[in-house]
């Protein structure tokens, strides 16, 4: 029979929540309530008040009745990492629910520099920004990003224990030639050699890649493999060897990192030979005896005269 009566005062217990102050049940509802708050804490009682509250309500209420129910600050996302390219703006977005009366400050984690709390901002960068949605959304803005603003970032809040969370901003910057240690258009005999140096910054490190310009092929000499013939090397530096005129012609380096733009320097090697090709002896009406060579190169011919 005590079973029975347990299992009625459920299914009217279970009826409390589409009771209305008009309906016929109401009273008998009432007291029924009342028997069943004799079997809670007041702690669960509270809370099952509290938690049929709206949730904009809830992010009001003071930190000590929201410690009393438990409900203490928590982290809704993760704090996402970003790579964004220098001079960009870049943001965290901090999500907190149950707030109550903590605060929630962004940190600059690897140099213990505090950058904001709630939403006032404490360094004197200006291009520091933060942003609350008046809900449960806090936002760190930095504007124009430089090298320098690389780093781990934290958003806190002041719990005991302290409460955080932090991601890594990463600032990449795009190739750029470095044109006082590059190479610039050069001369060399046939037979000789060319060394062509490219130089290029960025983050991350760009990597160097040659062409030649009209497609044609690079030519390797001295190597285990002796000579090879390559569409494209990569590095800084690329050594000619025993260079021909058939290597003659305008070389581009280019300079990527993954950020773009690529960037790339045209370096024209001009290529010349010496060899007389003929000579040519005669004699004037008096007998004197000339001996005529002619020489040859890229840019000229000269006819030199000996006596």
């Amino acid at each position: 029979m005590l079973y029975r009566r347990r299992r009625e005062q459920k299914s009217l217990t279970g009826s409390i929540s589409r009771a209305t102050p008009s309906s016929a049940h109401s009273r008998y509802a009432c007291r029924t309530y009342r028997l069943n708050l004799e079997e809670r804490s007041a702690r669960n009682l509270a809370k099952a008040t509290i938690l049929s509250y709206p949730l904009d309500h809830l992010l009001h209420l003071d930190t000590p009745i929201l410690t009393a129910l438990g409900l203490e600050p928590d982290f809704l996302y993760p704090l996402e990492n970003v790579t964004i390219a220098q001079g960009r703006d870049a943001m965290f977005t901090c999500v907190v629910n149950n707030l109550g009366g903590y605060r929630v400050a962004w940190i600059k984690a690897d140099t213990k520099a505090i950058l904001a709390i709630h939403e006032h901002v404490i360094t004197n960068n200006a291009r520091l920004s933060v942003t609350h949605n008046d809900y449960n959304t806090w936002t760190l803005n930095i504007r124009g990003v430089k090298r320098e603003d690389r780093g781990q970032y934290m958003c806190q809040v002041n719990t005991d224990p302290m409460k955080m969370q932090t991601a890594w901003l990463e600032v990449v910057i795009p190739p750029d030639i470095n044109y006082e240690e590059t190479s610039g258009d050069m001369m060399v005999p046939e037979g000789g050699s060319a060394k062509l140096v490219c130089k290029a910054r960025g983050f991350p490190p760009p990597k160097i890649l040659w062409r030649r310009e009209d497609g044609g092929d690079l030519i390797s000499r001295g190597g285990p493999q002796g000579k090879t013939k390559v569409t494209s090397l990569e590095g800084d530096i690329v050594n000619l060897t025993k260079v021909t005129r058939s290597e003659m012609g305008a070389y581009l380096c280019i300079a990527a990192n993954g950020v773009p733009p690529s960037v790339s320097k045209r370096i024209m090697l001009h290529v010349h030979c010496c060899g007389f090709i003929s000579e040519i002896n005669s004699a004037d009406k008096y007998g004197v005896k000339y001996e005529h060579k002619l020489r040859t190169d890229t840019y000229q011919t000269i006819i030199e005269t000996n006596l």
